[in-house]
């Protein structure tokens, strides 16, 4: 970056990443970070509405007859779940549901970590009939294992991803997910960042975007309804 000039950074730093990792390139460079906060990095920081877009999907599910919802995908250790973690239990408060920390799912945020949390979800006492997954890569997961166990997603389960990837429109039952708005974020991004450099001295600015509920059938509303919920 150095060599060629750059004259900011936008950064989306990768899960596990330290500041040490990084600071040799950052030094005196003006940086934004996206998506996931860097600890000890004074920047300016851009990111979805995790909180709100994590409950709406929640109280959507609850709107529909749910009452066992679990969460699924990710490890406590990332700030993004814990974010989308406390609007999943802030919904469930609202609907006066005393959260079930079984139904709290740690696991990879990949495909085989969606299909991982199947076991835990049906064979308790009283089996999950909903899920809300850190992101849609799990989500996928878990629909295919799902499948895969006689389960159908969109009558039997509800399943409910987060980040609206395209793969998301083409899955079978098509998924149901929070969108992010990618293009909004890296709109703003790219303005703080060059206002920054334009200024030079600066306090580090909180941007959240809004997120949309995207409905599709894998969350049983109406396997024929699509539609787009703002949040």
């Amino acid at each position: 970056m150095r060599e060629h000039g750059a004259a900011g950074l936008v950064l989306a730093p990768a899960i596990g990443t330290s500041l040490s990792d990084v600071k040799p390139l950052l030094a005196g460079l003006p940086v934004v970070q996206v998506m996931r906060r860097l600890p000890g990095l004074k920047a300016s920081f851009v990111a979805p509405e995790n909180r709100e877009g994590a409950r709406k999907a929640t109280a959507h599910l609850v709107e529909h007859g749910h009452k066992r919802i679990a969460f699924i995908g990710g490890t406590s250790s990332l700030f993004v779940r814990e974010e989308r973690l406390i609007g999943y239990r802030l919904a469930l408060e609202e609907a006066g549901i005393a959260p079930d920390q079984s139904l709290v799912i740690e696991t990879m945020n990949n495909y085989s970590g969606g299909g991982a949390a199947v076991p835990q979800l049906l064979n308790v006492h009283q089996p999950a009939t909903a899920a809300l997954c850190f992101n849609d890569v799990v989500a996928i997961g878990l629909i295919r294992a799902l499948t895969q166990a006689g389960v159908a997603v969109g009558r039997d389960f509800a399943v409910i991803g987060f980040d609206d990837i395209e793969e998301a429109k083409h899955t079978i039952p098509a998924l149901t997910s929070i969108a992010v708005n990618a293009r909004s974020l890296g709109s703003r991004a790219a303005q703080l960042l060059m206002r920054q450099i334009a200024i030079g001295d600066f306090e580090p600015e909180t941007v959240v975007c809004p997120t949309s509920l995207i409905i599709r059938a894998s969350c049983g509303t109406s396997n024929s309804a699509q539609g787009r919920i703002q949040s």
